[in-house]
C-alpha cells in the first residue's frame, strides 16, 4: 500500500539515500515564518511611529507654551 508521503516507504518518506519526498510541511512552516516576520515588521513600524509622535508632541509642548 502506497502512502501519501513516501510512495510506500515504511520510514516516513525517507529512503535509504536520505532524500525526503514530502516537503509540504517545510513549505507550510516557511509560509508561517514569513507571515510572522511580516507582522513583526508592521508592529515595529507602528511602535516606532508612535514613539516619534510622542516625542514630537512633547517637543511641541516644551517649545510652544500655551
Amino acid at each position: 500500500m502506497a502512502t501519501r508521503n513516501g510512495g510506500g516507504c515504511a520510514n516516513g518518506g525517507v529512503e535509504g539515500s536520505g532524500t525526503v519526498h514530502n516537503l509540504s510541511f517545510e513549505r507550510e512552516f516557511g509560509k508561517i515564518i514569513a507571515e510572522q516576520d511580516t507582522m513583526a515588521k508592521i508592529v515595529a513600524e507602528k511602535t516606532n511611529r508612535s514613539i516619534a509622535h510622542v516625542i514630537q508632541t512633547l517637543a511641541t509642548v516644551v517649545f510652544l507654551p500655551l
